[in-house]
């Protein structure tokens, strides 16, 4: 056996090994001369072996212009909300004054000041902003006004309720709507509006018909078959509630191109941009009823202690994936941020490894991207501006119609021009 072994290595090796070999006085030595030398001599041969480079793929560079529309310096809190709706309703007039003219010829258009000094009751047509009053909506004068005599009641996912009243209002007056054409559960606060009616002796309104201005016009965006680079989105991580990080480990190897086959990784190729919307640390709220200072005391050390685990884990994350590629991070409804609209960026301490490099956005980001110059044709100007915004906006409009949280917006009915007013 040992004769046959020598002896096909003698055939096969190089006249170099067979001289070694010859010198050798014993098997062992043969053998062990043999296991020195034997990688040396495939060695020799790699060089001579066809071996196909790996391929390897490049992310476009991708400039980010960020107005900073959101970004407050100095928090204040008297600003409300009627200097958001006149500016609307300033902006929307003309564009309703026309539509409602089309819509109902000669039909005259007039203020809400003007109704009031009329002394017939025509026809007419107003224009102004919907306010829907709703008694089960919270109220923290309420609140302090009940604090003694009640029992706190339990917090409500939806307001709608059959008492809702509905109110027009512009810069000076309000006047309540009534009639059987209009459904009130179908409108909520702060949609521009025209209404046709006229006004009943009691003061009110009565509706037979409405106009709303409708959806902006669309801006040009950019021909799909042209254009090569892709964003991805993701939100609702929620890594306080996931302990498995095999998916999480995953989703990192998957956005950086470490796994797939090569159609796989030539399309993540191609994702110029990771938007992070929302809930990343949290995607729910956590309730637990406090018997006694302590017990409280001891479950927010317990929860502060949770979350900087989490947010940890978070930064880890990101930072595995923003080496490779540019990353949004967005804050959500229970994200550790600032819980006033508009929701701010979280803050660097938070993520101190990857802060520098992640760009930290508001809860609504308004942003101008510049794609690469190949990516475009001739008659593109090469930039790309978006509106982003969360689910939380769209949830607190859901709160306020009488249909399941979980139920989205659609466009065939009158929830759709939430979207667009």
């Amino acid at each position: 056996m040992e004769i046959k072994f020598v002896r096909n290595c003698l055939e096969t090796c190089p006249p170099s090994f067979v001289s070694i070999f010859i010198i050798a006085r014993t098997m062992d030595t043969v053998i062990q001369c043999f296991q020195l030398l034997i990688p040396y001599y495939y060695s020799l041969l790699l060089p001579r072996m066809e071996v196909d480079p790996p391929p390897v793929y490049h992310r476009e560079p991708l400039e980010f212009k960020s107005f900073n529309k959101f970004e407050t310096c100095t928090k204040s809190f008297q600003q409300q909300y009627c200097s958001i709706y006149t500016a609307r309703l300033k902006v929307l007039r003309n564009s309703l004054v026309q539509k409602a003219k089309i819509k109902w010829a000669n039909i005259e258009v007039i203020t809400l000041s003007e109704l009031s000094e009329r002394a017939e009751a025509n026809t007419c047509t107003i224009i102004g902003t919907l306010y829907k009053h709703q008694e089960l909506k919270p109220s923290i004068l309420r609140e302090l006004s009940e604090e003694l005599q009640l029992v706190t009641q339990p917090a409500r996912a939806n307001y709608a309720s059959f008492k809702d009243l509905l109110y027009l209002e512009d810069e000076s007056l309000r006047v309540k709507l009534v009639g059987n054409l209009m459904d009130i559960q179908d409108i909520v606060t702060g949609c521009v509006c025209a209404v046709l009616g006229h006004e009943l002796e009691d003061g009110s309104f009565s509706v037979t018909d409405w106009c709303f201005p409708g959806c902006c016009p669309k801006l040009s965006t950019f021909n799909h078959s042209e254009r090569k680079g892709k964003v991805l989105i993701i939100s609702g991580l929620d890594l306080a509630n996931n302990a498995q990080l095999l998916s999480l480990n995953l989703l990192s190897e998957w956005i950086t191109g470490m796994v797939g086959s090569k159609e796989v990784q030539d399309e993540i190729a191609s994702t110029l941009c990771v938007i992070i919307a929302g809930n990343s640390v949290r995607g729910s709220v956590e309730t637990y009823d406090h018997a006694t200072y302590f017990e409280r005391k001891a479950h927010d050390e317990a929860i502060f202690k949770k979350t900087a685990l989490v947010t940890r884990k978070l930064d880890d994350f990101l930072l595995s994936i923003v080496q490779y590629c540019p990353v949004i991070l967005m804050p959500g409804e229970f994200d550790p941020s600032c819980h006033t609209l508009p929701q701010q960026a979280f803050h660097p301490c938070i993520l101190p490894q990857c802060s520098s490099r992640v760009q930290r956005s508001t809860h609504q980001r308004y942003h101008e991207s510049r794609w690469p110059r190949r990516f475009l044709t001739s008659n593109m100007v090469g930039t790309y501006t978006a509106l982003a915004a969360l689910r939380a906006d769209c949830t607190r409009y859901l709160t306020r119609l009488p249909i399941p949280g979980d139920r989205p917006i659609h466009h065939n009915g009158m929830p759709g021009h939430i979207l667009c007013c």
